[in-house]
C-alpha cells in the first residue's frame, strides 16, 4: 500500500484551527453546544469519520447516507439534505486548509427537536510502519449486546467501545475485539474484522451485533469480487480466528490494517499474509483511481 496514504505527524494539521458548528465556520475556542442539548445529556446523538485526502471527502455519500438513516431511527431531525451537507463539508475543507485529516461530522438531538451539526477535523495518527507490522488485539471482557438497535449506528453512546479500547491499550494491545452475549467474534472496539481460511475471506454477519461499516462494505461489495473473491458472512467462534491463517481490520480513518496477534497468539505466521496485503493494495488503486470500481 502506497505509504503517502499512512504519513503521520504535524503535515496532516490544518493551517487554520477551524471547526463548523450549525453553518457557521469559527475557531475552536468559540465553539459550544447549549448545555441542555440530549447529545451531551443523553448521549442521543450520531456522528461519523472519514478521511480526507488531497482536500477531498472519501466516501462522504455513504457516510452521510449512513447518518440519516439512523437519525431518523433515532428520531433526530437532519438540519440540512445529503447534497447541502456535502457542500458545508466542501466550505469547510477549503477554509480550514485541509489537505490529508480525519473529518468528523457530529449530529446532537439538540434541544426541543433542534439538532445541532458539528464538523471537527485531526491528524491522521497512523504510521507506514503499523501497517507493516500489522496491529495485535485482545479479546474484550465487554460483550455485545446484538438485541440492541444502537450497536448497528454509530451513536454518541460509545463508551463500551472505549472502555475495551482502554482495556486493550492498557495491556499493550493495539485494539480490543468483542464477542457478544452468545460469544460469537463481533467487531472491533473502533473496527470491523475479517480473517482468511484457505484462501476464503471471513467476517462476522451483520445479525452477530456490528456496525455495519463503510470500508466492510466496500471491502464485500468492489475490493474482493475485484479480487475474484468472495467475503462469507456467518457466525462465528474465537476459536476460528484463532486458527485463521491470517486476518485484517477495517475502519474509514485506518482503512485496511493487518491484524497479527490476538491474546498473544499469532495469527498465521505473525505476519500480514498475502490476502491481506493484496486487500490494501486494491484499496489503495481504490482511493486513486475509484473508477476501475464502478
Amino acid at each position: 500500500m502506497s505509504e503517502n496514504n499512512y504519513i503521520n505527524g504535524d503535515q496532516y494539521l490544518s493551517k487554520k484551527n477551524l471547526v463548523y458548528v450549525n453553518k457557521k465556520i469559527i475557531s475552536l475556542e468559540q465553539a459550544g453546544i447549549p448545555a441542555a442539548d440530549q447529545g451531551l445529556l443523553f448521549g442521543w446523538g450520531l456522528f461519523e469519520t472519514l478521511r480526507i485526502y488531497n482536500g477531498m471527502a472519501h466516501m462522504l455519500d455513504e457516510h452521510i447516507t449512513r447518518m440519516i438513516f439512523s437519525a431518523k431511527t433515532l428520531n433526530i431531525p437532519m438540519p440540512m439534505n445529503k447534497e447541502e451537507i456535502a457542500g458545508q463539508v466542501g466550505q469547510f475543507i477549503k477554509a480550514a486548509e485541509i489537505e490529508n485529516s480525519v473529518l468528523r461530522i457530529t449530529l446532537t438531538k439538540g434541544v426541543n427537536n433542534i439538532s445541532n451539526i458539528i464538523f471537527t477535523h485531526r491528524p491522521i495518527v497512523y504510521t507506514a510502519q503499523d501497517y507493516k507490522r500489522g496491529f495485535t488485539a485482545k479479546i474484550a471482557s465487554i460483550r455485545r449486546n446484538a438485541t440492541s438497535p444502537l450497536v448497528f449506528m454509530k451513536t454518541l453512546n460509545y463508551m463500551d467501545n472505549m472502555l475495551a479500547k482502554q482495556e486493550a491499550n492498557l495491556s499493550g494491545f493495539d485494539e480490543a475485539l468483542l464477542l457478544n452475549t452468545q460469544g460469537k467474534l463481533c467487531e472491533g472496539s473502533m473496527s470491523n474484522i475479517f480473517f482468511v481460511k484457505n484462501g476464503r475471506i471471513h467476517t462476522p454477519a451483520v445479525k452477530c451485533g456490528l456496525l455495519p461499516g463503510i470500508i466492510r462494505q466496500l471491502v464485500i461489495e468492489k475490493i474482493a469480487p475485484f479480487m475474484n473473491m468472495e467475503v462469507l458472512q456467518d457466525e462465528y467462534g474465537e476459536m476460528q480466528l484463532f486458527e485463521a491463517d491470517e486476518a485484517f481490520i477495517t475502519n474509514s480513518v485506518m482503512q485496511i490494517m493487518p491484524l497479527v496477534a490476538v491474546n498473544g497468539v499469532n495469527i498465521g505466521n505473525g505476519m500480514p499474509g498475502s490476502v491481506t496485503l493484496a486487500v490494501m493494495r486494491a484499496y489503495d488503486d481504490y482511493v486513486e483511481m475509484g473508477f476501475l470500481f464502478n
